[in-house]
């Protein structure tokens, strides 16, 4: 019985009941136009950086993997065998289902973004800003959610790439012709920085993207947020192989 229950919950869609269209709907519109207004205004728009001792972001210190989302427990994933067969059928259902809506809610979040972005040509760059803001957050949101944050990070990172919008923000922010100005590349290399996972680092280089990227992020330093970002994205792409390291060094 207990077995069924649980495949029911995984079953089941997350967007088809009256609840989610209407109510729910009614919520995720709030969040998203909340995401939106905050992101509207070019420059201060982004997110604050973390204060961090520039020791933390060293590509060889051992402390630059106290960020969250590179020190994400075990605990934080529904799929991780050795901690789902501890937890109860009833929370296993109750972690599967946030799982489905809460990714459900940010992937309609980052197609609205990205859609906004393209409707038109005047404050492109703004628009592009905004977009990249809202990514920005929605990613911050994942990485930190209770119980269930590797598995819906990991998810959005996957959609990011496999809808193109990861594609995309990687070729603004190595653009050689009709170069965006800095705030937009500054933008697109925060949320390439949030949604560095496993699969966009071997994605990043099996595209040949890596000494592009090395290369605008060398060039990051004209402030200590540059600097920062600049260090973060060296620091992600250090962490794909040995082979990579070596191209760097």
């Amino acid at each position: 019985i207990n077995e069924s229950r649980l495949q029911q919950s995984l079953s089941t869609p997350c967007n088809g009941s009256e609840e989610e269209m209407h109510p729910g709907q009614q919520r995720k519109d709030s969040e998203y136009r909340r995401f939106k207004s905050e992101g509207s205004t070019a420059g201060a728009s982004l997110p604050a950086a973390e204060k961090t001792h520039m020791d933390e972001l060293s590509p060889v210190d051992q402390r630059s993997t106290n960020t969250t989302r590179f020190a994400l427990m075990q605990q934080d994933s529904v799929v991780n065998p050795s901690v789902i067969t501890k937890l109860s059928n009833t929370e296993q259902v109750a972690m599967m289902h946030t799982l489905k809506t809460k990714l459900s809610k940010y992937q309609l979040f980052l197609d609205r973004a990205f859609e906004a972005s393209e409707k038109d040509a005047k404050d492109s760059d703004q628009k592009i800003i905004e977009c990249c803001t809202i990514c920005i957050k929605v990613m911050k949101k994942a990485w930190t959610m209770p119980k269930v944050s590797y598995d819906l990070a990991n998810a959005l990172c996957d959609y990011l790439r496999d809808r193109d919008y990861l594609d995309r923000l990687i070729k603004m922010l190595i653009s050689t012709t009709g170069t965006p100005c800095d705030q937009v590349k500054l933008s697109c290399g925060k949320v390439l920085e949030e949604c560095m996972s496993s699969a966009n680092r071997d994605y990043i280089v099996n595209k040949d993207y890596v000494k592009k990227i090395m290369l605008v992020a060398m060039k990051l330093t004209k402030s200590p947020d540059q600097q920062r970002l600049s260090l973060s994205l060296l620091e992600n792409l250090f962490k794909h192989s040995n082979a990579v390291s070596l191209r760097f060094v």
